[in-house]
């Protein structure tokens, strides 16, 4: 009788400890996935947080630019009058006579039809008739038109058979757009820096 009811303590000692094992390797597993679940939502808000941030900061950024450019379109709206545009002629005749001649014989060649000189206000009598000897003596063209476009701001484009070359503020302006929205891809581009470790849990 003794040794069966030691042999039944001993059974039953195995079973308990058996079940306290496998109770122990549930919490752990529990654990685990509680922890991997916590690690998951606190890296998806993380992510959230920073997309949120990256685009509130990209709207910031090209509203900036976008007051910059309006800012120095308005300065130079401002301060550009008829007395500039016989110097911006001369600047753009300038540039002309210093193209390369394989760009100039190119330009030349399309002038042969009717040639357009686009400037923001009337050129001056004068600066007209310059402007007409300067494209015939280098470029050969004996049609020249003048056209006005105000948001040309100051300076001088030329149109010849669908070759254009322009001297205007209007294409700096826009070339400086250009180069703020490639800033801003280049801030975009930043690559995020690296997210503290999550905290291991104490069991």
């Amino acid at each position: 009788l003794q040794r069966h009811k030691e042999a039944f303590e001993r059974e039953r000692a195995e079973r308990l400890e058996a079940a306290m094992r496998e109770i122990e390797d549930k919490r752990a597993q529990r654990l685990a996935a509680i922890d991997r679940e916590t690690e998951e939502r606190r890296l998806a808000a993380a992510d959230a947080l920073e997309r949120d941030v990256r685009r509130v900061a990209d709207a910031l950024l090209t509203r900036v630019s976008g007051l910059v450019v309006d800012e120095v379109r308005m300065a130079l709206a401002s301060v550009a009058g008829a007395e500039l545009d016989q110097p911006a002629w001369a600047r753009f005749e300038e540039r002309l006579r210093a193209l390369p001649a394989e760009q100039r014989a190119r330009l030349a060649e399309a002038a042969r039809g009717t040639v357009t000189v686009m400037t923001p206000r009337p050129l001056p009598p004068a600066t007209a008739d310059a402007a007409r000897v300067a494209l015939l003596e280098l470029l050969g063209a004996r049609q020249v038109t003048f056209a006005t476009d105000p948001d040309l701001l100051l300076g001088v484009a030329l149109d010849a058979g669908g070759l254009r070359l322009d001297g205007t503020i209007a294409v700096r302006l826009e070339a400086l757009e250009r180069s703020f929205a490639t800033a801003l891809d280049t801030v975009g581009e930043i690559a995020p820096s690296p997210r503290a470790p999550a905290t291991e849990r104490t069991r």
